[in-house]
């Protein structure tokens, strides 16, 4: 599958990839461009900025997008709360705790 301009630059941002560029009547095609040089000659015609993907990577399954952080294994998912461990209290009830503590004034 090809992607080609901004779609092209987006996508090549966040898997870490470079880029091409189509030869035009003023300069040869290119390999290896860096996003920002991408982004500068796509200000003019975007359609010179190309970036081949197998369709399968392209809609694949989804994936974390951040650098440098790998896939979590196991976890929590989003807004389950986690109880801590019957022996340990949370910090909630040492707050509670410290204020049943306290004389009242």
């Amino acid at each position: 599958m090809r992607l080609t301009g901004f779609s092209a630059i987006e996508y090549a941002e966040k898997e870490g990839l470079t880029l091409r560029k189509k030869a035009d009547s003023i300069d040869d095609g290119a390999e290896g461009l860096t996003v920002p040089e991408a982004e500068a000659i796509a200000i003019d015609d975007p359609e010179l900025i190309w970036l081949d993907v197998p369709a399968d990577e392209y809609y694949g399954e989804q994936r974390n997008m951040e650098p440098g952080t790998e896939p979590p294994v196991g976890g929590t998912p989003a807004g389950k709360r986690v109880r801590p461990n019957s022996g340990q209290k949370s910090n909630v009830q040492n707050l509670n705790t410290k204020r049943q503590g306290a004389l009242p004034c």
